[in-house]
């Protein structure tokens, strides 16, 4: 959906965009004027009907990330095998002849081999911001303190999450190195005569990487390439008004209002989980917008409202949302972030823990309730007191306000940045080829810090072994004469 985004807004500056999508694909917005090329995806397990499948993403609630992970490269793997086996449509992208080839960094397959077969510069995209393997954002992690961005770690790390820090990167530098492997067997199965470079390679011709919702006042400072670009509140959108049903609703509200998402991955809960959550909303004074499908729960009140769908970024933007209560995904929390909403943050899934971190000690703008040990007495507690603590709110202003000082809008950088990488045919000047070409061993300096060692001991060596040589002749020759007199 946000490359969708992403398309409409550069058909909107005169580009002639093309998307690469799936059967299955529906647009969620008016999108004439922009061109699809489609191809049939497979149905698998994970994505049935083209959409994530719910029983999995409840399956790993608060559960490693990276096991769902290799399940959705199956994805990736399946849409390079299409791509791949098409010639119809390989021949199609060639002949269009296309100036920039902009894709999500999440193919990791599909992405760097279409980039390889076109020739053509190209700009990766991570919503998620900044990914920790060097396969693909070819920059430095200083694992002390940066945090892996799936886990809920501040860059301020104790000695044991440094040590689980390190673990976690690590595996996911094996899983990047897993996928290589797969990359290079759908290229000699596709494409046997080919002479690219090895596949490990692949993202070093990626002219730019677009690092989308970073900002350094909300994220952990840590170092940056050149062909990196965090571009922070690049979807943000101008609020609409509310259609007629939520604003009856909101103007009604005479204390307020709470609106509770859990986004479009996780739209149900247990049944247990689902009263807990009425009873405590059913005692409050606000009224409570509840995103919800599946059979009411019985201890529903009167003050809350169950939707299938609601408006979300023109909820936030209304005055009278006293509280957003969020599962902490990328574009909830830019959301609330630019509307300075406070916040009671219950993540699930993958990055969503490390948003939720910085939302409560960054921006101190909210409070954190773990979604598997959740129960009324904390639940309610904890609303309570992000309600009747003015300084929540006078934080989140605080730091949409710092998010939103930039020189440019996100949307006006990304087109600077479109448009420089198409003007001079691509940005490998951006890259560090020198890094490239290093071993691991010349990377973190081994093989100098074995010179400096072996130097410091020769040294040390040749200072003292001649103190040593000089002590054992005057021992010898003096205590050889003693012994001669005795």
């Amino acid at each position: 959906m946000n490359l969708e985004k992403i398309a409409v807004m550069l058909r909107d500056h005169d580009f002639h965009v093309t998307m690469l999508v799936s059967h299955h694909y529906a647009p969620k917005r008016n999108i004439d004027g922009v061109n699809l090329i489609r191809y049939e995806m497979p149905e698998l397990q994970i994505n049935k009907g083209g959409e994530m499948d719910l029983n999995r993403t409840l399956y790993y609630i608060e559960k490693d990330a990276l096991p769902f992970i290799r399940e959705m490269d199956n994805l990736d793997y399946t849409l390079s095998d299409v791509l791949l086996g098409s010639k119809d449509i390989l021949n199609r992208l060639k002949e269009e002849k296309f100036d920039l080839l902009f894709f999500d960094f999440g193919n990791v397959g599909s992405g760097p081999i279409l980039n390889e077969y076109l020739r053509i510069p190209s700009i990766a995209y991570s919503n998620f911001g900044f990914y920790e393997v060097w396969f693909v954002f070819k920059q430095p992690t200083i694992y002390s303190y940066t945090p892996y961005m799936l886990s809920d770690f501040s860059d301020n790390m104790t000695f044991w999450e440094r040590v689980q820090n390190t673990d976690m990167m690590l595996d996911m530098e094996q899983w990047s190195s897993d996928r290589i492997a797969h990359i290079e067997k759908m290229k000699a199965k596709h494409l046997p005569n080919n002479n690219w470079p090895h596949a490990k390679h692949s993202y070093e011709r990626v002219s730019l990487m677009i690092a989308a919702n970073v900002n350094f006042a909300f994220d952990y400072p840590r170092p940056v390439m050149p062909h990196v670009i965090p571009i922070s509140g690049l979807l943000w959108t101008p609020p609409k008004p509310l259609p007629k049903e939520f604003h009856n609703i909101v103007t009604a509200a005479t204390n307020g209002v709470i609106v509770m998402s859990f986004g479009t991955l996780v739209p149900t809960f247990s049944i247990e989980k689902a009263e807990n959550f009425a009873r405590v909303f059913s005692k409050l004074s606000q009224t409570v917008i509840w995103r919800y499908r599946g059979v009411p729960p019985k201890s529903l009140g009167r003050n809350t409202h169950l939707v299938e769908w609601l408006p979300q970024n023109d909820l936030l933007a209304h005055p009278n949302t006293k509280l957003f209560i969020t599962h902490c995904g990328v574009s909830s929390t830019w959301e609330t972030l630019y509307h300075a909403v406070p916040v009671v943050a219950i993540p699930l899934l993958w990055d969503q823990h490390h948003h939720a971190r910085k939302l409560k000690e960054r921006a101190k703008m909210g409070e954190i309730i773990s979604f598997g040990t959740l129960n009324e007495e904390e639940l309610e507690s904890t609303i309570l007191k992000v309600l009747s603590d003015k300084s929540y709110k006078e934080n989140a202003i605080k730091m949409s306000k710092l998010l939103q000082d930039t020189p440019m809008s996100g949307q006006e950088e990304l087109l600077y940045w479109i448009k420089y990488v198409i003007r001079y045919n691509g940005t490998l000047h951006f890259h560090s080829q020198a890094a490239y070409g290093l071993n691991w061993y010349q990377y973190y300096l081994m093989d100098v810090i074995a010179y400096k060692a072996a130097a410091s001991c020769l040294y040390y060596l040749a200072c003292f072994l001649p103190l040593v040589i000089v002590w054992k002749v005057l021992r010898f020759v003096f205590f050889s004469k003693k012994s001669k007199k005795a």
